[in-house]
C-alpha cells in the first residue's frame, strides 16, 4: 500500500493529524495480512505496538461476555477478506498486563479503482468509561423520572416527607410558584448556584438565577400550563467549577406551581461529541481520498495543457483544472476545519466587528457556481462584539449548505438587520428545501442526505452561534427553498 506520511492537509501531514486523533486507528495490508500503519491511540489502547503484527499474540480480543473473540468475526477480517464495512463491534481489548478496556470497532476495506480489496482501515475507540457512565445515568434518570412523578402527586399530603425527598437528590431542585417565587431549594441546589436557600426563598428565579434570562422560557411555561412537563439545554457559566458548562433543565408542573431539576450534562455532551468524532474519523478516509484523486488527476491534465501551450492549445483547460484543484482543496480544508471546530473547546474572542465588512469579505473568499447568483442585503450600519473567526465559520457553513442546495443554480441570499437588542443574519437558497421528516435531524450531528459529507456542518454552525450567546433557527419548504436565521446580541 502507498505511503501516506507526505500528504498535507492544510498545513499538517495526514500522518500528524492521524497520530493525534482521540480514537485509536490502524490500518491491515492483505497481501501481508500485517498490520502497515498504527497511530499513538492504537498503541495505547492496545498496550503494545501492533505494527507488524498479524494475529494478537500478547493481547486478547474478547466478546463483552468474557469469551475470545473468532478471528473470523472481527470486522478486520470481514473487511480484509469480504469487502464489508462493520460499523460499531463492540468488544474487549485485553492487555498485556491483563487490564481490560472496552472499544467500539469499526473496519473499512480500502479498495483500488477496480475495487480490488488493498487492505483494512479500523477505527477503534475506548468506551469503557462512556459504557459504565451511560448505564449508570439510563439506571439513574429511569428512576429519577419514577420519583418526580410520584413525589409531584404526593406534595400536598405530606410537606415533611416531599422535603425529606428533594434534599437527598444530587441535583439541584427548585420549587416555584406559579409567578415565578422560589419556594423550595434544596442542597445540591445550593452546592450548585453558590447560593443558600434562605438567599434565594422568597425571590424571583430570575432574580436569584440571571442566567436563566438568557434563555426564551414562553413555549416551556405554556407547556407547564397545559400541565405538561418540558425539558431544554442551557449554555453558562458554571458558578460551581468556573467554568463553561451546558446544564439540562428539566421543569414539571405540580400542585402548587413549577418544580425545576438543574442537571450538569456537560460531561454526557463531551462524550457524546467525543462519540460522534470517532464516527467521523472513520469517514475521513473516503470523503479525503476522492478529492485527492481528483486533484491527482486535474494536475496531470494541467501538466498537458502547459505542455502543449507551444502548439497554440486553448490554456483553457489548465485553468478550470487549477479551479477544479482549489475546490477540492477548500473541501478538504472544510472537513478538517469542522472536525476540529466539533472536537474543541469554544473559547469565543470577542472583537469589535463591522458585520457588512466581515460577510463581504467572506462572500469574496467562496468560489461559487456561475449560475448562482447573490444578493446581499446590510440595513445600515451593525456593529457588536463578537469572535469574528466563530462568525465566519458559521456563515461559510451555511453558504456551501445553500450551494449544494442548488446543484443546478439559483439564487442565494444573504440579510442582516437590527431587531432591538440582536444583530440578526439571515442566509436563504431557492434550492430543493428540508423534507418535513428531516426537519428535527438538522443540526444532529453525522445526520446528513448529501452523498458526501459528514454530518458535522450544520451541527458546528449551531455550537459556535450558541457559544456567541446567540440562537439559529430554519424554515423550509420543499421544491421553494430553506431560511436560515442567526440571532446574535448586540451586547454579550
Amino acid at each position: 500500500m502507498s505511503d501516506f506520511s507526505e500528504i498535507k492537509i492544510a498545513g499538517l501531514h495526514l500522518k500528524e493529524i492521524l497520530d493525534n486523533l482521540p480514537v485509536g486507528m490502524f490500518i491491515v495490508d492483505k497481501t501481508s495480512g500485517t498490520v502497515v500503519y498504527a497511530n499513538k491511540k492504537a498503541v495505547q489502547l492496545y498496550g503494545v505496538n501492533p505494527l507488524g503484527l498479524k494475529k494478537p499474540g500478547s493481547f486478547k480480543l474478547l466478546k463483552l461476555n468474557g469469551e475470545l473473540y473468532p478471528t473470523h468475526d472481527l470486522s478486520s477480517t470481514r473487511a480484509l477478506h469480504h469487502g464489508e464495512t462493520v460499523s460499531n463491534q463492540d468488544l474487549i481489548i485485553e492487555q498485556p498486563n491483563s487490564r481490560r478496556i472496552i472499544v467500539s470497532d469499526t473496519a473499512i476495506p480500502i479498495k483500488n479503482e477496480k475495487t480490488e480489496i488493498l487492505g483494512a482501515l479500523v477505527i477503534f475507540q475506548d468506551i469503557t468509561e462512556r459504557t459504565q457512565i451511560q448505564e449508570k445515568l439510563q439506571r439513574y434518570a429511569k428512576n429519577l423520572e419514577v420519583l418526580v412523578e410520584e413525589s409531584s402527586k404526593k406534595i400536598s399530603e405530606s410537606e415533611q416527607r416531599y422535603r425529606e425527598l428533594y434534599e437527598s437528590f444530587g441535583e439541584a431542585f427548585i420549587a416555584t410558584d406559579w409567578e415565578m417565587n422560589v419556594i423550595h431549594w434544596n442542597k445540591a441546589a445550593e452546592r450548585i448556584t453558590k447560593i443558600t436557600a434562605k438567599e434565594a426563598l422568597g425571590k424571583k428565579i430570575y432574580s436569584v438565577l440571571p442566567e436563566m434570562a438568557s434563555v426564551d422560557v414562553t413555549a416551556y411555561y405554556e407547556s407547564l400550563l397545559q400541565r405538561k412537563p418540558a425539558r431544554f439545554m442551557m449554555n453558562a457559566v458554571s458558578r460551581e467549577t468556573g467554568r463553561e458548562a451546558i446544564f439540562e433543565i428539566s421543569t414539571y408542573p405540580s400542585a402548587l406551581g413549577i418544580i425545576v431539576i438543574v442537571e450538569d450534562k456537560t460531561e454526557e455532551e463531551q462524550t457524546k461529541r467525543l462519540s460522534a468524532i470517532g464516527q467521523t474519523a472513520g469517514m475521513i478516509g473516503h470523503d479525503i481520498r476522492n478529492p485527492l484523486q481528483t486533484i491527482i488527476n486535474e494536475l496531470f491534465l494541467a501538466r498537458q495543457a502547459i505542455a502543449d501551450a507551444s502548439k497554440d492549445v486553448d490554456m483553457k483547460v489548465a485553468e478550470e483544472s487549477i479551479n477544479n484543484i482549489q475546490e477540492q482543496v477548500e473541501y478538504i480544508n472544510k472537513i478538517v476545519s469542522d472536525l476540529q471546530d466539533y472536537a474543541r473547546q469554544l473559547k469565543p474572542e470577542l472583537k469589535a466587528v463591522q458585520l457588512a465588512d466581515l460577510i463581504t469579505g467572506i462572500i469574496q473568499k467562496i468560489m461559487l457556481p456561475e449560475d448562482i447568483k447573490v444578493a446581499i442585503s446590510i440595513s445600515g450600519e451593525i456593529s457588536l462584539k463578537t469572535d469574528p473567526v466563530f462568525i465566519r465559520r458559521a456563515l461559510t457553513n451555511l453558504v456551501y449548505n445553500a450551494v449544494q442546495a442548488m446543484p443546478h443554480g439559483g439564487k442565494l441570499q444573504i440579510t442582516v438587520y437590527r431587531k432591538q437588542n440582536e444583530a440578526i443574519i439571515t442566509v436563504s437558497d431557492s434550492g430543493k428545501g428540508i423534507p418535513d421528516e428531516m426537519k428535527p435531524k438538522i443540526f444532529t450531528p453525522l445526520f446528513t442526505t448529501k452523498a458526501k459529507g459528514q454530518g458535522l456542518g450544520l451541527a458546528v454552525v449551531k455550537r459556535l452561534v450558541e457559544a456567541l450567546g446567540g440562537s439559529i433557527i430554519f424554515e423550509s419548504q420543499v421544491g421553494k427553498g430553506t431560511v436560515f436565521t442567526i440571532s446574535l446580541p448586540l451586547e454579550k
